[in-house]
């Protein structure tokens, strides 16, 4: 009886981090001064088998921007309108995937006040491609990887009036898994039952 309090512990000890370690740290609005005073920031999707991290900005992009998951595998950038990115990239971060996923296909959609170039590029799969002013594209991933580095490149397009770039998106594909409970908190879902096992056999 009196290894009983200590069995449960182990067992709600357990749960709790089997379902708290997947929550920890969604991603939520930040601002890109934010996001550049915290290098190493890092943060999960909306359904927790997503990591988001190694975020870069250009000189362009202004501190007042916002990064915003607006969806599961969705990253936006997004500024005033009139804001210039400039020439170089914009949007730069690893996506890196969990539990054995593949991603399949990135799409990109750019908002502009103006003309406007953008090259987004998959690195680690050999993709990219570029839309021009208001639009969006996509790229197939054959080679399915769990972990991919995406840059969005700004570049001003023909010369006319704007040219000013006010919203990216970036929406990532992958295939279809079931969240597994990390090692540690598999072990100690062990523990406890082993416990609550022996506490029986004992009272038998």
């Amino acid at each position: 009886m009196t290894n009983k309090p200590i069995v449960v512990l182990g067992v709600v000890t357990a749960l709790a981090l089997a379902g708290g370690q997947a929550r920890a740290a969604t991603c939520s609005t930040m601002t890109v001064a934010a996001l550049l005073a915290n290098p190493t920031f890092s943060c999960l999707d909306s359904d927790s088998d997503t990591r988001f991290s190694a975020f870069v900005f250009g000189s362009g992009v202004p501190g007042t921007a916002t990064v915003s998951f607006p969806s599961d595998d969705t990253v936006r950038l997004s500024a005033a309108t009139g804001t210039v990115f400039g020439t170089g990239p914009a949007l730069d971060y690893t996506a890196s995937g969990f539990f054995g996923i593949a991603y399949t296909r990135l799409m990109a959609m750019v908002l502009t006040a103006g003309n406007h170039n953008l090259t987004t590029t998959v690195t680690g799969a050999g993709q990219s491609f570029t839309m021009m002013n208001s639009g969006s594209g996509s790229a197939v991933l054959p080679s399915g990887p769990s972990v991919v580095d995406v840059t969005n490149s700004s570049a001003p397009g023909p010369a006319g009036p704007g040219r000013n770039l006010t919203s990216i998106s970036n929406t990532l594909t992958h295939t279809s898994t079931h969240a597994v409970p990390e090692p540690m908190s598999l072990c100690l879902f062990g523990l406890g039952l082993a416990g609550l096992a022996l506490v029986r056999r004992r009272r038998s």
